[in-house]
């Protein structure tokens, strides 16, 4: 809220308040503690992202797929900062996190193997042919 708005609020011009702030240093003391808690009021009221056990569930069953972590948040509806601050608040998750992540490494290898596979049953002999033959 600005002093504009809290002279509006008070039903006093708001160059009254200005003018009593620059002059009186009790005043401007009192209204910067007002702002603090009312910051400290709004902040409060602000509400906190969180994850749901759904959500959780979901992004690391899409690590355990071999997703990037952006990827895996966004499938779960959610910012990676979310659960990054999620996973540094809850031992356990983080836990299921690093598992899943492994779980996931092991995957994309897989992918990149069955890609290859075809061409790792070929087998090639170079032989030398004489001019003659």
């Amino acid at each position: 809220m600005t002093l504009a708005d809290a002279a509006h609020a008070a039903g006093v011009p708001s160059g009254t308040l200005y003018s009593w702030r620059a002059r009186d240093e009790l005043f401007r003391a009192a209204l910067d503690a007002v702002r603090t808690m009312a910051e400290a009021q709004a902040q409060a009221e602000r509400p906190r992202p969180g994850i749901t056990e759904a959500q959780a569930e979901v992004f690391l069953e899409a690590l355990r797929e071999g997703r990037t972590v952006e990827q895996a948040a966004a499938r779960a509806g959610a910012s990676n900062v979310t659960f990054y601050r999620y996973r540094d608040q809850k031992p356990s998750f983080a836990q299921q996190m690093k598992q899943a992540q492994k779980t996931g490494m092991q995957a994309r290898a897989s992918r990149r193997e069955r890609k290859r596979a075809p061409f790792r049953s070929m087998r090639y002999r170079l032989v030398r042919r004489d001019q003659d033959g």
